[in-house]
């Protein structure tokens, strides 16, 4: 089962995204390096969405830098939209979700482990070294 079908078929997964955040992450290769802080911000794509939240934002935080990674519900036409811009899939077995979901949080990973804004040059965070391409490799800090 892909982390996306996994995580909207899973009311307990939700919660724990949104009360530990790294911890849950890490059960799906997304490595949050220790010293990055996480917080879990669930909406509604749009007002119309019915029941609980069809839209996880992930707020990454490490000293003055910030990123964020989204993982909309393929069932939410509405979370779709505002994170892609288009409705990519209505199943929660695409894979290109899962891709969607990797590829931002290694994006978000790597802009808050960058160096600290006015530090001397070599004096970065680590590097997140996962692959882009590969849904099941890990997604990682080291340094």
């Amino acid at each position: 089962m892909s982390v996306v079908e996994r995580v909207w078929s899973d009311r307990e997964l939700r919660r724990r995204l949104v009360s530990q955040p790294k911890r849950a992450l890490s059960e799906f290769g997304i490595a949050i390096p220790e010293e990055v802080e996480v917080k879990t911000v669930p909406s509604k794509g749009s007002p119309s969405d019915v029941g609980e939240a069809s839209l996880l934002q992930f707020v990454l935080t490490r000293g003055p830098l910030l990123s964020y990674f989204f993982l909309p519900s393929p069932l939410s036409i509405t979370a779709q939209q505002a994170v892609f811009g288009k409705i990519v899939s209505k199943s929660v077995k695409d894979p290109v979700f899962e891709r969607c979901l990797r590829q931002a949080a290694k994006a978000a990973i790597d802009k808050v482990c960058a160096p600290f804004p006015g530090s001397a040059e070599g004096q970065s965070a680590p590097k997140n070294i996962a692959s882009e391409n590969e849904a099941d490799t890990p997604v990682s800090a080291s340094s």
